[in-house]
């Protein structure tokens, strides 16, 4: 259904909005740089969650997507199952 002063509809496989929900905004590592300092800065926070809310504030991404980075990268070094 089409709003009035709207011609058309909209295709979503036009607009490339099937395509993948997520993108390489960051490079591999910049991502490894930042999950780094996450790291080094927990002792100055009272948790690494508040150090990745600093940190990601500062990157322009979220605390929930450096928290990610931070855990894959754990379990990729073997720190975490």
């Amino acid at each position: 259904m089409n709003r009035a002063g709207f011609a058309g509809g909209f295709n979503f496989s036009e607009s490339g909005a099937d395509m993948s929900k997520t993108t390489n905004k960051f490079s591999p590592g910049v991502r490894a740089c930042t999950v780094r300092m996450a790291l080094d800065h927990e002792g100055e926070n009272s948790s690494l969650w508040a150090a990745a809310c600093s940190i990601a504030a500062k990157i322009g991404c979220t605390s929930q997507t450096l928290n990610e980075w931070v855990k894959k990268g754990e379990v990729d070094d073997g720190s975490r199952p």
